[in-house]
C-alpha cells in the first residue's frame, strides 16, 4: 500500500508528462532518499545518470552500482519502486522530431524552482534533455535560459561550447547534450587558465557596462524583498536570520550610490555544469545567467559553491581559495583591464547571493546543512574587509 501511495506522487509530479493510462513498467531509481528517475524497464542502458552528479565519493559509488545492476540484469531489484504509464502524447511527438529512440525522466529538484527533465537518447547514447516548467517560477528560468542560448549562439565564442536550441514551445525546451563522450573529458575540480579565458572572452565579446547597484533590476529587486522580508520568531534560525538580514539591509544602503560594472554571467558557474574538452569549456544550465550581475561574479560563485557544498569548507577555506586567485596571471587581467577593486566585487557577490536566497530560507523551518553552511560564512564576509591588497 505505501509503494501504491508513492507511485500515486511520483505520477502525480509527472502529470501531462506520463500518461498513467498505459500498462508499460517504468523502474523509479532514488537519489538523495527520494525518488528522482523514472525509465522504461526495457532500457539497456542507465542513461538518466548523464543528470546525475558523481563529484563526491558517494555520488561516484551510486554511479558504479546502478552501472553493475544494468550491466548484471539486476536493475529491477536495485530500483526503489515501479509505475505504470508512458510519455504522453504531447512528448513523443517531440521525441519523433528530435529522433530520439530512448528516454528516462528526472523529477527535478522539490521546490518552487521545480523543472521535469527528459533525458533524450539513441544508439549513440543521450543527445538531448527536454526542460519541462512545474512552476511559474521555473518557466521565468526556462524561458531565461531560451533567451540567453540564442543570445550565445550569435556571440561565436572560441573558448566556450554551449547547448543548441533544438525545441521550443510554451515555456517548454529542448536543448543539445554538449557533455563530450565518456573518456574525451575531464570533470572541472578547479579553476584553470582556461576558465579565466573563457569569462574574459565573454565579457569582451558581449561587452562590458557600468551602472548604479541600486539601478540593476537585480540589486532593485532583492532590496524591495528585503525590506518587506518578515522572518518568524518561531524560526528556529531566527538568530542567525535576523542577524543576516540586517547586515545585508545595511551593506546596500551602504553602496546604494556606488557604480558596478556588469556583463553576462551564467550565474550558477560551478563544477558540476561544465566539462573541459578538446580545449574548450562545456558549460550548460544557464537558466540564472544576467547581463547585469557584476564583473568575477561566476568566478565568485564556482569558489564558494565547490567549497561550501562540494567540501563543506569554512570562511578560511573560501578565503585560502580568493587569495590563490591573486597570483594566476589570468584572473588578475581581467582585474586590470576593467580596474575592479576585488575587496568590493567580492562583497558585491555575497550580498547579491545572500539577497537571492535569504527569504527563501526564512520561509522553511528545517533549512539543509549546506544553507547553514552558507549563511555562516555569507555572515563573515559581510562583517569583515576581505583580501589583503
Amino acid at each position: 500500500m505505501k509503494k501504491e501511495r508513492k507511485g500515486e506522487g511520483i505520477l502525480r509530479d509527472l502529470k501531462g508528462v506520463i500518461d498513467s493510462s498505459a500498462k508499460v513498467e517504468l523502474l523509479v531509481f532514488n537519489g538523495g532518499g527520494r525518488p528522482r528517475w523514472v525509465i522504461p524497464l526495457k532500457s539497456k542502458h542507465p542513461t538518466f545518470l548523464e543528470l546525475y552528479n558523481s563529484n563526491t565519493l558517494k555520488g561516484g559509488v551510486y554511479r558504479t552500482l546502478v552501472l553493475v545492476s544494468f550491466y548484471f540484469g539486476f536493475k529491477r531489484l536495485f530500483s526503489s519502486s515501479r509505475v505504470y504509464g508512458t510519455l504522453s502524447c504531447r512528448y513523443k511527438s517531440i521525441l519523433k522530431k528530435l529522433d530520439g529512440t530512448g528516454y528516462s525522466v528526472f523529477l527535478g529538484t522539490p521546490g518552487e524552482d521545480r523543472k521535469v527533465i527528459i533525458e533524450v537518447n539513441s544508439v549513440k547514447g543521450t543527445f538531448a534533455y527536454i526542460k519541462i516548467p512545474a512552476s511559474d517560477c521555473a518557466k521565468a528560468l526556462i524561458d531565461n535560459e531560451l533567451k540567453t542560448l540564442l543570445e550565445l549562439a550569435d556571440l561565436k565564442m572560441a573558448l566556450s561550447q554551449c547547448p543548441e536550441v533544438l525545441y521550443s514551445d510554451s515555456g517548454m525546451i529542448a536543448v543539445s547534450n554538449i557533455k563530450p563522450l565518456e573518456g574525451k573529458n575531464i570533470a572541472c575540480k578547479g579553476l584553470t587558465k582556461l576558465h579565466f579565458s573563457s569569462i574574459h572572452e565573454r565579457y569582451k565579446i558581449f561587452g562590458c557596462k557600468e551602472k548604479n547597484l541600486l539601478s540593476t533590476s537585480l540589486f532593485k529587486s532583492c532590496f524591495e524583498r528585503l525590506k518587506k522580508l518578515k522572518i518568524s520568531l518561531n524560526n528556529p534560525n531566527f538568530s542567525l536570520l535576523k542577524e543576516l538580514h540586517v547586515k545585508l539591509l545595511s551593506n546596500i544602503n551602504m553602496y546604494s550610490s556606488a557604480t558596478i560594472k556588469t556583463s553576462l554571467n551564467h550565474g550558477d558557474f560551478t563544477p558540476w555544469n561544465m566539462y573541459v574538452a578538446d580545449e574548450k569549456l562545456h558549460i550548460y544550465d544557464w537558466e540564472l545567467a544576467r547581463n547585469d550581475l557584476p564583473l568575477l561574479y561566476d568566478i565568485f560563485h564556482y569558489i564558494f559553491q565547490s567549497k561550501t557544498l562540494l567540501f563543506s569548507g569554512s570562511y578560511s577555506d573560501v578565503m585560502d581559495e580568493i587569495d590563490v586567485l591573486l597570483n594566476e596571471r589570468d584572473f588578475m587581467r581581467i582585474v586590470n583591464e576593467y580596474e575592479i577593486d576585488i575587496n568590493f566585487y567580492l562583497k558585491l557577490y555575497v550580498l547579491n547571493v545572500a539577497c537571492y536566497y535569504l527569504p527563501k530560507y526564512s520561509e522553511q523551518d528545517d533549512l539543509h546543512e549546506q544553507a547553514i553552511w552558507l549563511m555562516g560564512v555569507w555572515r563573515v564576509f559581510l562583517t569583515n574587509d576581505l583580501v589583503n591588497d
